[in-house]
């Protein structure tokens, strides 16, 4: 049989109400029942919280878009480059070599010695206006140097010279020739003489008009000798004038 529960158990008492009992029987023995919480009543329109942050967002849009108009911000063009420099061309006179009358003029003095072995006076044969005189030095003469002197306030458009051995009989051909001279100014400007080495006349060369103090001279390239036995193996100047404006 299954045990039953006595019906004393389901009568009510006379002490306790209806009430009671079932609070009493849905509220667990030591714990406290919850008050009841009322829930916030809805207000009407819109939450407060919410109408300020509209106001924050349409002040702060406002602000920039015053800001916007009134300070416009200035861009400077930036102007087209050519992909080509422009170039300025210098004038033309600026280069142009002296082509008026000259005149020879003499340097006050000349200093070098044949680094290849030579006459140590052969140096003043340059500046002795004597055409039966030579400037001669043995070997290839490469970088021989000889240096002049002029008289202050002197000025130089040309130089002219005859190229080898033309003062001793039948040496021309035997001997080198010079074939560049490079020369010197005391400023540091300089240009390079290209010569024929089958020339026995004298060759010029003319440039823009220059004042100077000092030239100076050096030998560059040389043929070979045409004979190559004996003593023939020297460059020579026979002839050398050193041209101012007329």
């Amino acid at each position: 049989m299954v045990p039953r529960v006595p019906d004393e158990y389901f009568r009510k008492r006379a002490a306790e109400s209806e009430d009671v009992r079932e609070a009493s029987s849905a509220t667990p023995e030591g714990s406290r029942p919850e008050s009841p919480v009322a829930p916030e009543p809805l207000r009407d329109g819109i939450a407060p919280r919410f109408l300020v942050l509209v106001l924050v967002m349409a002040l702060a849009a406002a602000f920039i878009a015053g800001r916007l108009l009134i300070f416009k911000p200035q861009v400077t063009p930036v102007p087209e480059t050519s992909a080509t420099p422009s170039v300025v061309p210098s004038s033309p006179d600026s280069f142009a070599p002296y082509d008026g009358p000259v005149n020879a003029v003499a340097a006050s003095a000349a200093f070098g010695e044949c680094r290849g072995g030579g006459e140590s006076e052969a140096v003043q044969a340059l500046i002795d206006r004597d055409p039966q005189t030579i400037w001669r030095c043995e070997g290839d003469g490469r970088d021989e140097t000889v240096s002049f002197t002029f008289e202050k306030g002197t000025l130089l458009a040309g130089i002219r010279l005859v190229n080898g051995n033309t003062v001793w009989t039948g040496r021309y051909g035997d001997e080198r020739r010079l074939l560049s001279v490079r020369w010197e100014f005391a400023d540091g400007s300089f240009f390079v003489q290209g010569l024929s080495a089958n020339n026995a006349n004298p060759q010029e060369v003319r440039f823009p008009a220059v004042e100077v103090s000092t030239v100076t001279m050096v030998v560059g390239e040389a043929t070979e000798p045409g004979d190559t036995t004996g003593t023939h193996d020297a460059v020579s100047i026979s002839m050398l004038e050193f041209l101012a404006p007329a």
